[in-house]
């Protein structure tokens, strides 16, 4: 497994866009924000198009979706479908700040500031 930011320093882009969809997938907030930290492209997606976004929301892993966000991730109607299907309403309701706010991520960063200085979510 992916232990720390050199190692991912080594990946090639697409890679960290591989692990970025699988670590938004399992709700692994630190290394969403490391990967991010590597230049992982944020609206990678996978020949299944799958991309981070997406998986993270329809799980319902809040802090991710949040983080994502923050990056900027973009095609949030789809994500936005992906969590009202699952039934997560914390996510809906992020990703609905997200759009009034015209999609440059804003909305999530005041809960973001909250979450910044606590563990948790690996």
């Amino acid at each position: 497994p992916i232990t720390s930011l050199p190692s991912l320093l080594l990946l090639v882009p697409q890679r960290c866009g591989h692990a970025l969809i699988s670590a938004s997938a399992e709700g692994h907030d630190r290394v969403v924000a490391a990967l991010l930290t590597a230049k992982a492209n944020v609206d990678f997606r996978n020949p299944e198009s799958e991309f981070a976004l997406r998986e993270a929301a329809s799980r319902g892993r809040t802090d991710v979706v949040k983080r994502l966000l923050k990056a900027n991730a973009r095609s949030l109607s789809q994500a936005l479908s992906a969590a009202k299907a699952n039934d997560h309403d914390e996510v809906v309701k992020l990703i609905h700040a997200a759009m009034r706010d015209g999609g440059n991520g804003n909305a999530a960063a005041s809960p973001m500031a909250s979450e910044n200085g606590g563990g948790g979510g690996d």
